[in-house]
């Protein structure tokens, strides 16, 4: 057993003093650190009174993995479940795999990965694929990047998402336990539709057909958790794998719609709507020509303005980049700013609609909204059967909106058709990873074709609402109309302004990683640290606060002995050498900054934190503190 730092020998070692045989399972590459794979087997009850082979092959195995490094963030934790296992025999076979290789190609982004999911490939190839799987890929780092939830669960990947008897397993064993828990992207739907980034650990496991999900924590609470969540998955692990449920959670109710339920709702729903379509029809005989007159004159507005929108999108997304060249850094505001440049051009072209011959009669713009609402519901739904409950309410609005001739009513209906697009909107905005963002910021010509068609409803609405007040066309009773869209585009412009003034003075405070001097000094920074044992090793946790904006942090700690670094709430390189590791940092890190790091015990540490800071007073200023952690953990 090493005695210099924590490896697989060492973990190993620690099992053997609780009484527990691990079993080995060595990776292919050279790592003299973590060579091998840990694997600790827990067989079910049954089996364990049993003797019968063909019951123990057919038996359910829940698979705990997480990666060997993380070690020092919740083996205390591990232990308890553990024993919990000894003492009492779980109902479903346990599988805990503490694998090696794997952190790298986890924690970095895309670009930063070096390193391939080798401990996870490894130990997935040794599987019987004759046995049945459910997977737990635990990833307890102490720090997350949002801090209003304790466990954050991402259920899948592109196009697939982890069966809704896994999810309801795992939200109702933490509400048992009282423990807060975010499911990643709100709707399910995101995941089916391809728009989340893949997770390459969660994508393994899903490559081998093995329903998982990703729990990310900000504590070890989720152990607290694992020995219900142990006994409702042996109850409610299937074979059978449900792709198109949907998820509806309110406050702290979730509810689960299966996929027979949103089947049968589309065919009542479409079957009910022809059936309205048709019995409203034989009301409007005595206005069936003037109905018909006015299609005639406005069916080709459907193209049009599915064109116009979709080109106005991307118009509005290529001039955001060049306004916004920081865009990658700020996604909220970068895509504030296209849909504010998007609806800045429409307004625009809106000051040129008398020289279109727009149709007056406003019944007409409200069957065009029946067909786009109709078209969306089998367009959207055909990317994820459980968005056609949004398009299916969208739809029946439309509807009633059908049979509204007075324009108080429909001033609300207004107001309505927006809520299924805010609704989604508010979903996207308040997840704790902005991918969608990028996405909407970085669309190609296909996905701004579908965001034009998102948007299509509300603009027939409204287009109808103005018709209805005489405002559009040729025709126009109301001379206060062009006063209504320069008001509009003044606001979407000072928006725009707004945005693109605060990113230029980001801009101007963008460093790259080198020495400077210079800056006014200031006292702003204040500093949380805490030293804790940890195995043959020490843990420090070290929380950096300012009273000001960091612009950027460089972080030095020395020590007479080599430091390992775990996790920190914002991307980073790490350069280790000399008894010394230097963080690389990228600009704006989060305040506060929390990083956490292992060393050997009974040796003194020592870390150099030099921070440039933006002040209202001085501008940009620069501020070093140094301070000593002993091996008593006092400062």
């Amino acid at each position: 057993m090493r005695t210099s730092h924590i490896d697989s020998d060492s973990i190993y070692s620690f099992f053997e003093t609780k009484g527990i045989k691990p079993e080995i399972l060595p990776n292919k590459s050279k790592n003299t650190v973590f060579p091998y794979n840990i694997i600790l087997d827990f067989p079910n009850k049954e089996a364990l009174l049993s003797s019968d082979s063909e019951n123990a092959k057919e038996s359910k195995t829940l698979i705990i993995a997480a990666a060997q490094e993380d070690i020092p963030l919740f083996l205390d934790e591990l232990s308890s479940y553990v024993e919990y296992l000894k003492s009492a025999p779980p109902p479903i076979n346990v599988k805990i795999v503490l694998t090696a290789g794997d952190t790298s190609a986890v924690r970095q982004p895309g670009a930063l990965q070096t390193q391939t999911l080798e401990g996870t490939n490894v130990f997935l190839a040794s599987l019987d694929s004759s046995k049945q799987y459910t997977a737990l890929l635990l990833n307890i780092r102490s720090i997350m990047m949002t801090r209003t939830r304790n466990i954050l669960v991402t259920p899948g990947i592109p196009y697939k998402a982890a069966p809704s008897w896994l999810l309801e397993s795992i939200i109702e064993s933490c509400k048992k336990k009282n423990i807060p828990l975010k499911v990643d992207g709100l709707f399910i739907s995101f995941y089916r539709a391809g728009l989340i980034q893949a997770n390459p650990k969660l994508e393994a496991y899903f490559n081998e057909n093995i329903p998982a999900v990703l729990i990310e924590s900000s504590s070890t609470d989720i152990f607290d958790a694992l020995p219900a969540l142990t006994q409702s998955i042996s109850e409610s692990a299937q074979k059978e794998w449900d792709y198109h449920y949907s998820m509806i959670t309110a406050g702290e109710k979730t509810v689960f719609i299966p996929e027979i339920v949103l089947l049968i709702i589309l065919l009542v729903t479409t079957a009910a709507t022809l059936l309205y379509l048709c019995i409203f029809s034989l009301f409007l005989r005595k206005n069936i020509m003037t109905h018909i007159s006015a299609m005639k004159k406005s069916w080709y507005l459907l193209p049009l303005m599915i064109v116009i929108t979709w080109l106005l999108f991307y118009a509005a997304q290529l001039l955001a980049k060049q306004l916004y060249p920081n865009w990658f850094f700020h996604l909220f505001a970068a895509s504030i700013l296209k849909a504010s440049l998007a609806f800045l051009l429409f307004a625009i072209l809106a000051l040129f609609h008398r020289l279109i011959p727009l149709p007056t009669n406003d019944f007409a713009y409200a069957w065009l909204l029946v067909i786009i609402c109709l078209a969306n519901l089998f367009i959207f739904s055909s990317f994820d059967l459980s968005l056609l409950l949004i398009f299916d309410t969208e739809l029946i609005i439309s509807l009633i909106f059908l049979k509204i001739k007075h324009i108080f009513p429909m001033l609300i209906i207004g107001l309505i058709m927006v809520l299924p697009i805010a609704f989604i909107a508010f979903a996207i905005f308040t997840m704790p990873r902005q991918n969608i963002l990028y996405r909407f910021f970085n669309a190609s010509l296909a996905e701004n074709a579908l965001t034009a068609f998102l948007i299509l409803p509300v603009e027939f609405t409204w287009v109808r609402i103005i018709a209805k007040f005489g405002i559009l066309g040729k025709n126009l009773r109301n001379r206060h109309f062009p006063y209504i869209i320069s008001v509009a585009i003044f606001l979407t412009a000072a928006v725009s302004a707004v945005i693109i003034f605060q990113n230029n003075r980001s801009q101007r405070f963008a460093f790259s990683s080198q020495t400077r001097t210079g800056f006014p000094q200031t006292n702003a920074l204040d500093f949380n640290v805490s030293r804790s044992k940890i195995m043959n090793r020490n843990r420090i946790d070290l929380e950096i606060n300012s009273s000001e904006m960091f612009l950027k942090l460089d972080i030095k700690v020395s020590a007479e002995n080599g430091i390992a670094i775990y996790d920190a709430n914002f991307p980073f390189q790490a350069l280790n050498g000399n008894h010394e590791a230097s963080f690389i940092l990228g600009d704006y890190p989060p305040n506060p900054f929390i990083v956490q790091f292992t060393c050997e015990s009974g040796i003194p540490i020592t870390i150099e934190v030099t921070a440039y800071l933006k002040t209202k007073e001085s501008g940009t200023v620069q501020e070093t503190k140094i301070l000593t952690v002993e091996p008593t953990g006092e400062n």
